[in-house]
Parts: C-alpha cells; structure tokens; sequence
C-alpha cells in the first residue's frame, strides 16, 4: 500500500469516527470568523502537522495575529453540481466528454455515506433535479445511469451554471463549518440570472468553498467567462480537478476526450484529493479586538522556520474576509 493511500485510509477512519461522536449543531457567538485553510503537498497529501507559528495571515496586507490555528477531520457536508447541458455530450457519435463525466459523478458518489453526506443538483437552462442529503446514493447513481447522450431528452438545453450553483448554496442553509459545493462542467455559461459578483460574494459570506471537476477545452480556456469561474473557485478557497481535451484531435467540429482505464484511475485519484481537502483543514482563529471589516482581502502563507514561503505546499482560502454576517454552525 502506498504511502498516499494509507494517509487517505486514515483519514476516512478519522471522518467514521468524528461521524460516531457528532452532535447537534450551535451556532456560535458573533467575533471574527475563522478561516478555513485547506494545506497539502505536492502529490495533494493533507498536512496534519503545522501551528499558528507556520501561518503568516495578512487582511489588507497587514500581518494579523492569531489566536489558534486548529487542524480538523471532520464530515464536510458536499452539494454536487452536475452539468447536463447540450455541450457536455461532446461530439455527436462519440459520448467520450459525458463517459469522463459520469465516472467524476459516480467516484464522487463512491465516497462513504457517513464520511461526506453528499446531495446532487443536475442542471441545464435551469434545476430541474435535486437529490437532498437524505436521499440514497444507489437512487442517485441509478438516475446517473438512466442519462444517454445519444438522446435529445439526455443531454440538452442552455447552461445556467451560476443559478445552479446559487441552488446549491441555498440547499445547504443552514450552513454548516466546511460546507463544500463541487461542480462537474466544462465551465461554459450563457443562462444564469446571478452574477459572478452575487454569487461570489454569497458563496465568500456563507464561508462554502467551490470545488469544480472542469472539462477543459483549451480554445476557450482564455475566453473571459471561463477564467472568472475558476477564479470564483480559488476565491472561495476550492480546487481545481478535471481533465483537458486533445489540442490535435477533433471529430464533427467538436474537441476530444480520451477515456480509458488510465482516465478512470485519475479520476478515482482526484475523488479522493477531493475528500481530502474538504473534509480536512486548518481552522484558524485571529486575535484580534474587533473582526476586520467586511469584503478584507485576506492572504494566508504557510511559512518554514526561516520565515520564508514554502514552496511544496499548495494552500487554499478564501481571498475575501468576512465576518459575522450568516456564519456557519459548527457541527
């Protein structure tokens, strides 16, 4: 067993036994809101070892203090977005886009029950599907099955990515420390209401981080639109996953997928940092007399004892400071 898969087996023997002990939530009193910190290394290991001495936080490029900086294993409750609008078929005999993204659904799905609870939101010009966390995995893997992308009824419509996503913020009220939403879409939008500055700013004011599974197609990775979603990803302090199409090979005018047994493990392998980095964190309290003021910019460095940026971590928070304002229960 590799070193990656026995920390990844211990962390979810961690989760089933915070599951065993979880208790009602509270809502906590209103002072400076923690900040959530996901922290791993290079091949996406969560780092279980560091101290308030190891963080250097700036809100507004000043230095704050802080007053804690506790690493948490806990059940993170996740929504799961899924996008079925007409592009993610791909080309019109080859279904290889929508076979990567129904295994990214079903790995996500594979994930056990009381470690993630999980609900899914499918969407195209709007939801039309929503799956609550009480509802069963096999019910939601057996709708999965019964979508074919030779169908026009399969796969089809417009992509109203940020109101799905907005739906998904709303299914998890009231929210809860570590709330997650991870979104399975080529990034395409042309049918929301919300904008990327509403949206943000709900997802950065109920502290929910955005995760994405991105399908990307690299003659629209500069496109505008794209880049603001995976902007709104790190600024809400997610991750990016997913996998890219061929820049040489095209079919009836669309990119091209592969999907293999290499792909398939991928994606396990990307499930599983999924996990890892949401259900796995630093939460860090600042000292500090008074909360900053709403919409801070806020920058969080993971720093060695020479006081120096390390370089083979990959940290991620939330850009923007809030404070009070729809805090999450602590489970």
């Amino acid at each position: 067993m590799s070193s990656a898969t026995k920390h990844l087996a211990l962390l979810f023997f961690s989760l089933a036994s915070f599951c065993l002990a979880q208790q009602t939530p509270r809502k906590e009193p209103c002072t400076p809101a923690p900040i959530l910190v996901s922290v791993v290394d290079l091949h996406g290991r969560p780092q279980d070892s560091l101290d308030t001495s190891n963080f250097e936080v700036k809100v507004d490029r000043k230095i704050v203090e802080l007053q804690s900086a506790t690493y948490k294993v806990q059940p993170s409750r996740m929504v799961v977005v899924l996008d079925t609008s007409g592009s993610m078929s791909g080309s019109p005999s080859r279904h290889e886009k929508w076979e990567i993204t129904r295994a990214a659904v079903q790995e996500a799905l594979s994930v056990p029950a009381p470690a993630v609870p999980i609900a899914l939101i499918a969407f195209s010009n709007g939801v039309y599907k929503t799956f609550p966390f009480n509802q069963s995995r096999s019910t939601m893997l057996s709708w999965l099955d019964g979508i074919d992308p030779k169908q026009r009824s399969g796969l089809h419509g417009k992509t109203a990515l940020r109101d799905a996503i907005a739906a998904a913020n709303r299914l998890l009220d009231p929210h809860q420390e570590g709330d997650a939403i991870y979104a399975i879409t080529d990034g395409g939008e042309n049918e929301s209401t919300t904008t990327n500055k509403e949206l943000e700013s709900q997802l950065l004011r109920n502290h929910v981080r955005l995760y994405t599974f991105l399908l990307r197609e690299r003659i629209s990775v500069d496109l505008e639109e794209g880049q603001t979603f995976v902007d709104m990803v790190t600024n809400t302090g997610g991750a990016l996953f997913g996998e890219t199409a061929s820049d040489s090979y095209w079919w009836e005018n669309q990119p091209q997928y592969s999907f293999d047994e290499k792909i398939k493990n991928r994606i396990a392998g990307q499930a599983a940092m999924l996990v890892a980095r949401t259900a796995a964190f630093y939460r860090i309290d600042l000292l500090h007399p008074e909360a900053p003021k709403e919409g801070s910019n806020l920058s969080v460095d993971v720093v060695g004892r020479n006081g120096k940026k390390r370089a083979d971590l990959l940290v991620a928070y939330p850009k923007k400071f809030f404070a009070c304002s729809s805090s999450p229960t602590s489970p």
